[in-house]
Formats: C-alpha cells, structure tokens, sequence
C-alpha cells in the first residue's frame, strides 16, 4: 500500500500587537510616523533609540496612552478602539519609583495591579491572593511583602512595579525603562526575573537605552531614529563609545553603535539590514 504525501501548509502566525502606517503622538503632533509593527507570542523585543526618538511613544500608541493620529493598531487581532480586555497587558512606566504621600506596603501596590482583571467590587477572591502572592515571588520580594514601599532601594521599588503588572496575569509585559537608574545588582535581578518570565511563555516589549543585562533574552530589536522604525530584525550587539576627536560627542555624551547579531536568528522572517550597516545612536548623559 502506498501512501499519498501530504501536503502540509505553513502555518501564519497572527500578530498579538500589529501596527500598519501608524503614526502616533500628542495634541494632534506626530512623534512616530507611518510606524509598521508586530509582536508575536513568545517574542521578546528591545525597543532602541535616543532620548526624543519615539521608542515611548511606540509602546505608549500600543498601550492607548498616546493619540493614533493614522494608520492601524490592533490588539489581539482587534482594533484597539474596540479592545476591552486590558488586563492582558501589564505596563510598567519609566518612573522609578512607587512611593507616593499614602503609605504602602509592598503586597497593598502588587495589589492594585490585580484590579484591572478583577474590577473594583468584587473582593478579591483565593485566585486573586494568590497570584499577588506568586508576583512578589517572582520579584524575590517574598521577605519584603508587608514592608512599606517607602523602606526599598530604588531597584527593588522597579520590582515592585514589575510585580504590579505580572499580578493581573498578563499575555503581554510591556516594560518603559526598566533598568533606568538602578544599581547593578538590581538590573542582574531584573534581567534574571524577565529572563525567567521570557523562558515560561511570556511575551515581552521593552524600552531601554542600551541593552546591558537584558541583552541575553532578547529575540527581536527594534530602532527607533528621528520619529521613525529605522532597524526591525534579530537582535543587535551594541557598543558604547565616549569622547574622543574626530567629530565625535565629547564627554557628555555617549554613542551607542548597534550592529546585527548573527548569533540569533529571527523567527519571523523580520528583515535584518544590510551586511555591515550599523546604527548609531548619540544619547546625552545626565
């Protein structure tokens, strides 16, 4: 008996985030225009750029926290006019810290993160303490979980905000700077914490200025240069230089060159560049 071979089609995967022409910005202004971007499930995808780029403003248009001046953006194979399910994006902001004039410890702020998939009259239920308790683990803030914020490191407040927004469970971390003025051991717990999340099935869309620690679970970069997506495709090395002649920035600045990486490949056939194209990016210090 012979058997007929079967003819397999390819399977398409469907973007989770898709943005076609988009350009968004702030009081009918433009800051990122005619933006095309996707994120896939399981993708992990390094925003890059300078201050003023657009890189926030990318994740921000994705998040509803910016207009969508034109084009398209679809949540979940919805347009994001009409998405409701908004639980299923955990967003944690550049600011670097939770504390506020009202004291908190740090299970009440992993708390609120919850809200968003509970609502607000139900109490919460056994589910609901447990995945608040399961986020602050997460974070390895366990001994620290009826402590007031107000008592952390600046690092272990960004850990907290990480565990805000993994309490509602979310499909989608969306992470604005999160190893932005930390000290070192704290962006090795963070990169070890998103690196964890990445490995179970999380999606992840991050901003940041240089890679650093992060840079081992990243499968995607994306540039952001002068309002526009200029690099979409496998990860980049990136090598930071300072002062120096020959028209480069003096010591108040930092260029960052970015190069594709050719350890990692894309798996969604993004386009990766030219051979030897770099990106350079000039970033003030403070």
């Amino acid at each position: 008996m012979q058997l007929e071979p079967v003819q397999l089609e390819p399977v398409q995967l469907e973007p989770v985030v898709g943005l076609r022409g988009a350009s968004i910005g702030y009081d009918q202004r433009p800051v990122l225009r005619e933006a095309d971007f996707s994120l896939f499930t399981g993708d992990a995808v390094a925003v890059l750029g300078s201050n003023g780029a657009g890189k926030s403003t990318l994740i921000r248009g994705i998040l509803g926290l910016a207009e969508v001046l034109d084009g398209t953006v679809e949540l979940f194979g919805r347009p994001q006019a009409s998405f409701r399910k908004w639980h299923r994006l955990g967003y944690v902001p550049q600011s670097h810290t939770v504390v506020s004039g009202i004291p908190s410890t740090v299970t009440e702020v992993v708390s609120s993160g919850r809200l968003a998939r509970k609502g607000f009259a139900r109490p919460f239920s056994p589910s609901d303490r447990a995945a608040i308790r399961a986020a602050i683990a997460t974070v390895r803030l366990t001994d620290r979980a009826g402590d007031s914020v107000a008592t952390l490191s600046g690092g272990q407040q960004r850990r907290v905000l990480i565990a805000r927004a993994l309490a509602g469970e979310p499909d989608i971390l969306v992470l604005d700077e999160p190893t932005a003025g930390v000290d070192t051991e704290s962006r090795a717990v963070l990169a070890e914490t998103l690196a964890a999340l990445v490995s179970g099935g999380t999606t992840v869309l991050l901003v940041t200025h240089e890679l650093g620690e992060l840079r081992r679970l990243i499968t995607r970069t994306v540039v952001v240069e002068a309002g526009r997506i200029s690099y979409d495709g496998m990860p980049l090395q990136e090598r930071a230089h300072s002062g120096g002649d020959h028209g480069r920035p003096g010591a108040d600045a930092t260029v960052q060159e970015f190069e594709p990486d050719c350890e990692h490949q894309d798996p969604h056939g993004a386009h990766p560049g030219r051979p030897g194209m770099r990106w350079s990016i000039t970033t003030e210090k403070r």
